[in-house]
């Protein structure tokens, strides 16, 4: 997802899923394989998700309001300490 126009990189099913899997108390982990020049798009946009700006859930417009920021759930933000380029 880019600032400035509309560009998705992640579905929303995806992300619903991550919801399903946090309501049922799952532990699990992620990987993220792009083909490299994508990549910053999909940390931007699973960032946002995790903040709960993202605009599909953000609890504007009749959307609910998901966060993974580490608060009530644990942290999955995308940072450079968790980021590995081969």
């Amino acid at each position: 997802m880019q600032e400035d126009d509309v560009r998705y990189f992640l579905l929303p099913a995806f992300f619903k899923l991550l919801v399903n899997l946090r309501k049922q108390k799952r532990n699990f982990g992620l990987i993220f394989r792009t083909f490299g020049t994508d990549l910053e798009g999909v940390r931007l946009e699973f960032n946002r998700f995790c903040e709960g700006t993202h605009p599909l859930f953000d609890g504007n417009n009749g959307t609910t309001q998901v966060k993974f920021d580490g608060v009530k759930t644990k942290e999955f933000s995308i940072n450079d300490q968790n980021v590995c380029n081969m």
